[in-house]
């Protein structure tokens, strides 16, 4: 066991270097390496992290798209006394707010997020989703309205954005469009340790926090 606890903040602490070394640059596969090393480690560790975990585990959650249900179980398992903590608190209603789709003031509040290790993250993450969100949603959206879910200043930043977008990001989901989505078997394996763990801790009962 504990072992398997240094393995797993050693592979936490090598993803947190690549990602400072990444910059602002969000990467999805990087994110979802680095939220399976968070779940295992729950699992594992025994007890509860630290506030400031579990400010990068929801942020992690966030900019994997699992805004829902994921996020509001792993709230759930967040001691009550832990949840006074400022920055905690911050996160979490950021969750509320993408859970709701209220992303306008989401939005607002993620461009002014700064706490934890992943903030950059959590920006340039949402853009990401928030972005294939829009391509879905809309046929045809007006730029004030792209500016104001993608949380751009202006149009200069506007046109920032989507140079960086042509050259960056669309080729890399146009490669990838044609796979076939497949299951991490090993991700699997540690969601249904997860769903254990959360029925031992009584927390599966689903409620909207106030």
């Amino acid at each position: 066991m504990e072992e398997e606890l240094k393995e797993l903040e050693a592979t936490i602490e090598s993803l947190y270097c690549h990602i400072e070394q990444c910059g602002s640059k969000f990467n999805k596969e990087v994110a979802w390496r680095m939220l399976e090393a968070f779940e295992e480690y729950e699992i594992t560790i025994g007890t509860n992290l630290k506030p400031e975990q579990y400010v990068d585990f929801l942020v992690l959650y966030y900019i994997t798209d699992n805004w829902g249900n994921p996020a509001k179980f792993l709230w759930k398992r967040i001691p009550d006394v832990m949840k006074k903590d400022k920055d905690l608190r911050a996160t979490w209603d950021i969750g509320k707010l993408l859970y709701t789709s209220n992303f306008f003031e989401a939005v607002g509040k993620i461009n002014d997020f700064g706490s934890g290790k992943l903030s950059s993250w959590l920006k340039s993450g949402y853009k990401y989703y928030m972005h294939q969100l829009i391509n879905k949603m809309y046929a045809v959206i007006d730029d004030a309205t792209f500016r104001a879910l993608m949380g751009l200043k202006d149009a200069k930043e506007h046109k920032e954005y989507l140079a960086y977008y042509e050259a960056e990001v669309k080729p890399n989901e146009e490669d990838t469009s044609s796979e076939n989505v497949e299951i991490n078997e090993s991700h699997l394996q540690t969601l249904k340790l997860l769903a254990q763990f959360i029925e031992k801790d009584s927390a599966t009962k689903i409620e909207k926090e106030a």
